[in-house]
């Protein structure tokens, strides 16, 4: 994997994507300056004006530019790069299929609230069994009535993945079997 996008002390651009009706927009604020790398995707910037932080996913930002800056050849490749990769934050619901399946509502990292998806249980149990291992530890606390059928998907799930098991996979698995 590529190493890290954006540096600490770039200028940025940062859309905020904004649910107005039954429509999404995505509006530039900025400019903003890269505090801290958290991974390859995800950075913490701050407002130059404001000084307000947040945690942001590269596919938001792009790079600042005006006529006192020195565009690269180096600048205009990595403009060109295209982020493909998110991570997840967290679960923030789950529901079942009319089909038979079960979805994971997602918060991905450095997305807000609007850009949440519906993801595969059997995707997200193969992808990010500890995510997915939380979460299930966080309904049962809640007592969810429908702990029971989800805990049971989530065991067919983590069995699929066979031989593509992991350690964490092995401890969902430990745990599902023993609450």
């Amino acid at each position: 994997p590529r190493g890290p996008y954006f540096q600490p002390g770039d200028y940025v651009l940062m859309s905020v994507v904004r649910k107005d009706k039954n429509k999404m927009m995505a509006v530039k604020t900025g400019p903003m300056v890269v505090t801290e790398v958290l991974s390859t995707w995800v950075y913490k910037v701050q407002d130059v004006v404001s000084r307000k932080v947040a945690t942001v996913h590269a596919r938001r930002l792009e790079f600042y530019a005006d006529a006192n800056l020195n565009v690269t050849e180096e600048l205009r490749a990595q403009v060109q790069y295209q982020v493909g990769e998110n991570e997840v934050e967290r679960f923030t619901a789950h529901r079942r299929q009319p089909r038979g399946g079960w979805q994971l509502r997602v918060r991905w990292w450095g997305f807000g609230e609007a850009e949440d998806t519906w993801e595969s249980l059997r995707t997200m149990v193969e992808d990010t069994p500890v995510s997915v291992s939380e979460y299930v530890r966080r309904q049962g606390v809640q007592q969810r009535k429908d702990f029971a059928q989800l805990k049971a998907a989530v065991l067919t799930a983590v069995n699929a993945v066979g031989n593509a098991a992991t350690d964490e996979h092995v401890a969902l698995r430990v745990y599902l079997t023993e609450v």
